[in-house]
């Protein structure tokens, strides 16, 4: 009796169709801004995947997710709409996070939709000191740098 072991490799994979957007829109005194946008996820893998959609930088708070957790089949597309909500002229700028869960092994891929918005007063000027995150450099390669963090520990478990 011969058992031969073949020890298998599971690759999970992420993708998200429009991963940055930057918009203009004016707003006037006392008034809302509200638009509705959406982030396409895609399960390119052969297994189901749980799906966790989290806010980064200015957008806690300003956006309302249509959905925030779901279980994607595999091949499967969806668009997830969001509403975002400003009341005030500025450079906003943030990351709608999408996490990729692989049941099987326990690992996970995260992704980020950069949204940048830029927000006119009624003079069609854009006060760039009313946003928390103007210093990209601070937030935005900051969540890149942790992601990428991530993805070495991931790999060098991998190869133990």
């Amino acid at each position: 009796l011969t058992t031969i072991i073949i020890p298998s490799v599971f690759a999970l994979t992420a993708s998200i169709s429009n991963p940055r957007m930057v918009l203009y829109h004016n707003i006037t005194e006392d008034d809302t801004l509200e638009f509705d946008k959406s982030v396409i996820i895609n399960n390119n893998n052969n297994y189901e995947v749980k799906i966790s959609i989290t806010l980064a930088g200015d957008w806690e708070g300003k956006i309302t997710l249509s959905e925030k957790e779901f279980i994607m089949g595999s091949g499967e597309r969806k668009e997830v709409p969001y509403s975002v909500k400003i009341n005030d002229p500025g450079y906003y700028r943030g990351d709608v996070l999408v996490r990729f869960d692989d049941p099987i092994s326990g690992n996970f891929v995260s992704l980020a939709q950069d949204l940048v918005v830029l927000v006119a007063d009624e003079s069609g000027k854009v006060p760039q000191e009313t946003s928390e995150s103007f210093n990209w450099l601070g937030k935005g390669m900051g969540a890149g740098i942790v992601l990428l963090l991530v993805l070495i520990v991931l790999i060098a478990r991998r190869k133990k």
